[in-house]
């Protein structure tokens, strides 16, 4: 296992830290090649969580359909213990992002996932879409979205590491 110094730190933000966030990172922690994995530590907050409560049934069923296990989830507030040794903060909603610019800024920044890597003018809908009440359909629909933005990412977070790696 590498040094807490040596891996990557991302965050991903949510709102109660229940459903998406969690999803995030055990999207992206299944996603990173082998090799890669001791390398970051990924984990979730959410901006109106309390400390200790467990991701909704919802979204552990529907993670649980791509082998992700959301069952020892336990969420934390977005705050500044949460975020100081974030190396990268990706929210999911640009108001998240807002309401977290007055924080430290991580030293690879605080984005919206949807706007993360993007060259040129951001998508139109930069949100996320929150499950909380909807059908499973409505959360595996959001699973399916946070999925397709970190494939998307994912070789940009590789290099971020490299770039860290070699400073």
């Amino acid at each position: 296992m590498a040094r807490a110094d040596e891996q990557f730190s991302i965050v991903f933000v949510c709102g109660g830290n229940t459903c998406r966030s969690p999803m995030a990172q055990g999207i992206l922690r299944k996603l990173l090649p082998r090799g890669l994995k001791s390398k970051f530590r990924v984990f979730s907050a959410g901006v109106d969580a309390f400390a200790g409560g467990e991701a909704s049934s919802t979204a552990i069923e529907v993670a649980g359909e791509d082998g992700i296990n959301l069952r020892r989830h336990r969420t934390r507030a977005a705050d500044n213990g949460a975020l100081k040794s974030a190396d990268l903060v990706l929210t999911l909603s640009p108001a998240y992002k807002e309401m977290l610019a007055q924080t430290r800024a991580p030293r690879f920044g605080l984005f919206a996932l949807k706007e993360f890597g993007v060259s040129g003018e951001p998508p139109e809908e930069r949100t996320i879409a929150d499950p909380v009440g909807g059908s499973k359909e409505t959360y595996r629909r959001c699973y399916r979205e946070i999925k397709g933005e970190i494939e998307r990412i994912l070789p940009r977070l590789c290099a971020l590491w490299e770039e860290k790696r070699a400073s």
